[in-house]
C-alpha cells in the first residue's frame, strides 16, 4: 500500500450517549483525508496507542476504569507523560483502564498530589462532599465481544478497500491524491450494483443494519441479526454456494427453512420452530431493509409464509400472587434453598431479606405491568403523586401507568432509599425468582410443548421453574383481564400496541376462567346433535 492509514477516535464528535465515531486518517504524498467506516465506541473502549478496541471482561470495573481515562483524557495527560510523572508502569495504567486492576491507593494518592483528582471521583463517581460528578454510563451500552469482532470486521474491510482503490489506480497507470481514493472509497459503499451482489455484501449489509440500528434498540435485542448470519454462513457452507440477495427467493427460503431443522449448533442443540420462525421473518426484515438501501432483491421470499407456534402463557393465578405479596419473609435470620446439585442436596442458599427484596420487586412488576428494563431504570423522578412516567427501553415510547394499591405500599417501602425499588442483575433476579416462588410452593405442573420440524415434545416442569422475570408482566395482563378491566385499558397500561401479540391473553384468561369454573362446578358432558 503507497498510502499510510491511522485510526483515531474523534473525542470532539461524540454523540448524546457519549459514544465517538472512528476515523481512518488515509495520508499519501504530504495529502491527507479522513474516511468514517461507521463505528463508534465510548472513549475507554478504544486503546489508541495499539490501535485496537477494548472489551471489559469484568464489568464490575467498568466504572472505575471509565473514570480514570475519561480524567486522564480531560487533563491532557497521556499515558506515556502519567507513567512518568507518577513513577508507574505503563502497562499498569492500560490495565486499570482496560478494567482489568483497581488503582492502588498509592497511585491515586499520587493523583491528587500531582493533578488535584480528588479519589473519590474515581472510585466513587463523588467529590468528597458526596457531589455526583461524571454519570455512570449504562452497562448495556457496551460493545460486547460480538460487537467488537463486527467493529474489527468492519474497519478490516475499509482497510483492505483502500488498498484495492489504490492497486486499481496502479493498473491502470493513474496518479493518484489522498482525495481521489478517499473520493473512490466513499462512492464504493454509496449503492452497489447487481453485479456486485456477493456473499460478502449480504454479511457487510447484516454488520451494518446492526450498527445502524443499535442507538434505537434495547442491548441484545439485536442478537438475533448476528445469529442470522452465523446461520446464513453455516447454510453457505452446507450448500457450497454463495449466499446472494439476487439469489434469496421463495426456493431459498425453502431449503433455508429445511436446513435449520436439521442443523445443529456449535454446542450441538438443534434449533425449535420458535427460533427458526424468527430467524426466517428476521431475514425478511432484513431483506426490506436491504431493498430500501438500493439492494436489488428478488421479491418472490415475500410470498413465504412463517408458521409460529403458539407459545404457553406462564402467569400467576389470583391465589399464587396473593400468596406471594403475603409470605412471610420477615425473620431475617432463616435461609431458603437456592441451588441444587444433581443429587438434589441443597448447595446454596439465600436469605429471606434478600428474597424479601426479590418479592417487593416481582409483585410490583405483577401490579404495573413493567418490563424488568423498566423497573431497573425506574426513578424517584419518574413518580408523579398517582402515577409513572416512563420511556420505555425497548420501544424508546412515553409510558404513563396508573399506580395502584399493592404498588404503592411497596414503593413506601423504600421511600428513604435512593432507588424507588431494589433491583439487582436480570441473572441474580431471575434466580432469586425461582427461590422465592418455590419457597411459596407455587409448584403445580406445567406442560410445555415445542415442535422441532413435525416432531412433538412434551415436558412437564414444576411452575417456579418457569417463572421468571417476565412473568410479572404477564401476571399483570392475565389477572387485569380477569379483574375486568378492558383489553384497550390494559394494552395501553402495559404499553403492548399489536393486539395481534396481545390476545394471547385473552386467550389464556378464557381458558383458565374455564377451568377453574369445572372445577368448582365438575365438566359438562359432551353432548352430540343430530339435526333431524
Amino acid at each position: 500500500m503507497k498510502g499510510t492509514t491511522r485510526l483515531n477516535l474523534r473525542l470532539d464528535k461524540a454523540s448524546k450517549n457519549g459514544k465517538c465515531p472512528i476515523e481512518i486518517i488515509y495520508s499519501v504524498r504530504g495529502q491527507r483525508k479522513y474516511i468514517y467506516p461507521g463505528v463508534s465506541v465510548f472513549p475507554e473502549q478504544w486503546d489508541e496507542e495499539n490501535q485496537k478496541f477494548v472489551y471489559f471482561a469484568k464489568k464490575s470495573l467498568y466504572k472505575i476504569a471509565a473514570r480514570f481515562k475519561a480524567y486522564r483524557i480531560a487533563n491532557s495527560i497521556s499515558i506515556k507523560q502519567l507513567s512518568k510523572e507518577l513513577h508507574i508502569d505503563k502497562n499498569v495504567i492500560t490495565q486499570i483502564e482496560k478494567g482489568m486492576i483497581k488503582p492502588s491507593s498509592d497511585i491515586l494518592k499520587a493523583l491528587y498530589q500531582k493533578y488535584k483528582i480528588d479519589p473519590n471521583i474515581i472510585t466513587k463517581g463523588t467529590t468528597s462532599d458526596g457531589i455526583a460528578i461524571l454519570p455512570d454510563r449504562q452497562f448495556d451500552s457496551l460493545a460486547d465481544t460480538d460487537d467488537i469482532s463486527t467493529f474489527e470486521r468492519i474497519i478490516s474491510e475499509a482497510l483492505l478497500q483502500l488498498e484495492r482503490i489504490e492497486k486499481k489506480f496502479e493498473v491502470n497507470d493513474i496518479p493518484f491524491s489522498a482525495e481521489m481514493v478517499a473520493g473512490a472509497f466513499k462512492e464504493s459503499k454509496t449503492g452497489p450494483t447487481k453485479k456486485e451482489s456477493s456473499s460478502k455484501l449480504v454479511y457487510e449489509f447484516i454488520d451494518r443494519y446492526i450498527i445502524e440500528n443499535a442507538p434505537s434498540r434495547a442491548k441484545g435485542s439485536l442478537g438475533v441479526y448476528k445469529s442470522l448470519r452465523t446461520h446464513l454462513q453455516a447454510f453457505e457452507a452446507h450448500t457450497k454456494r454463495k449466499v446472494r440477495f439476487d439469489e434469496i427467493n421463495y426456493a431459498f427460503f425453502q431449503s433455508f427453512h429445511n436446513f435449520l431443522i436439521e442443523h445443529k449448533t456449535e454446542k450441538g442443540k438443534t434449533l425449535n420452530n420458535i427460533t427458526i420462525a424468527k430467524q426466517l421473518s428476521t431475514l425478511k426484515t432484513f431483506l426490506g431493509y436491504a431493498r430500501k438501501h438500493g439492494i436489488v432483491t428478488n421479491d418472490s421470499y415475500r410470498d413465504y409464509r412463517v408458521s409460529r407456534q403458539d407459545l404457553e402463557v406462564i402467569a400467576l393465578t389470583e391465589r399464587e400472587f396473593l400468596t406471594l405479596y403475603h409470605l412471610d419473609l420477615s425473620d431475617n435470620s432463616k435461609k431458603a434453598p437456592l441451588s441444587f446439585d444433581e443429587q438434589g442436596n441443597v448447595i446454596k442458599w439465600i436469605s429471606y431479606e434478600s428474597l424479601a427484596k426479590v418479592r417487593d420487586v416481582f409483585c410490583f412488576s405483577c401490579t404495573m405491568g413493567l418490563r424488568y428494563s423498566d423497573l431497573a431504570q425506574l426513578r424517584w423522578n419518574h413518580i408523579k403523586t398517582t402515577e409513572i412516567k416512563i420511556t420505555v427501553k425497548k420501544t424508546k415510547k412515553p409510558l404513563i401507568v396508573p399506580i395502584n394499591g399493592y404498588a404503592e405500599e411497596i414503593l413506601s417501602r423504600y421511600k428513604d432509599c435512593v432507588y424507588p425499588l431494589p433491583v439487582i442483575s436480570n441473572q441474580k433476579y431471575n434466580d432469586y425468582i425461582k427461590a422465592l416462588c418455590r419457597l411459596a410452593e407455587i409448584n403445580g405442573m406445567e406442560q410445555i410443548i415445542r415442535l422441532k420440524g413435525a416432531k412433538e415434545i412434551s415436558t412437564f416442569h414444576p411452575k417456579y421453574e418457569l417463572i421468571s422475570a417476565h412473568t410479572g408482566r404477564k401476571t399483570f395482563c392475565t389477572l387485569s383481564l380477569e379483574r375486568g378491566v378492558p383489553a384497550e385499558t390494559v394494552m395501553a397500561t402495559s404499553g403492548h400496541h399489536d393486539y395481534k401479540s396481545f390476545k394471547r391473553y385473552v386467550k389464556i384468561t378464557e381458558e383458565r376462567k374455564r377451568n377453574e369454573m369445572q372445577k368448582a362446578w365438575g365438566a359438562p358432558k359432551i353432548l352430540k346433535i343430530v339435526n333431524k
